[in-house]
Parts: structure tokens; C-alpha cells; sequence
């Protein structure tokens, strides 16, 4: 089965466990948000102890942002929220 007879299936599955309309929207855009998070890299700053998002990386942290709903202003909360140990 090719990627796209797949993604036909799925789509068909989820309506018939009656996940439909804006309900299966947001969460196609919440796994491609998920997925996105991947192609995100990091560097650590000179001292080693923190890291931040490469510059190459911040078309995928905008796009991320965006496709999780936090908007273009929520990447920044984002890299943060992805750089900071607990």
C-alpha cells in the first residue's frame, strides 16, 4: 500500500469512529505539528549548559508553532518551552 492509499484509509477510519469535520482537522494538524517538532535542531551555547534553536531550524519552529496553534508569536514560548530542563 503507497503512503497516500494509507492516508486515504486513516482519513476513512477516523469517520468511521466518528472523528469528522474540525475534529479530524485539528488532529491531522496536531500530528503534523508533532512530526514538524522533528526537524528542529538545536546547539548548545558555548558554556554547554543550555541549548537554543539553530538558525537553519527556525522556519520549522515557526511552522510547528503554528500548526500546534500557538501562532507565529507562540515560537518563541515554544523554543523555550523545548530548550528548558526541569
Amino acid at each position: 500500500m503507497h503512503d497516500g492509499e494509507e492516508f486515504e484509509h486513516t482519513l476513512r477510519s477516523m469517520t468511521a469512529v466518528q472523528i469528522q469535520g474540525d475534529a479530524k482537522k485539528h488532529l491531522l494538524q496536531t500530528i503534523a505539528g508533532v512530526l514538524v517538532l522533528g526537524n528542529i535542531e538545536f546547539q548548545d551555547d558555548k558554556s554547554g549548559e543550555t541549548c537554543f534553536v539553530t538558525e537553519a531550524s527556525k522556519y520549522a519552529l515557526e511552522a510547528a508553532s503554528e500548526l500546534l496553534g500557538l501562532g507565529s508569536s507562540g515560537s518563541s514560548l515554544l523554543a523555550e518551552a523545548l530548550s528548558t530542563q526541569v
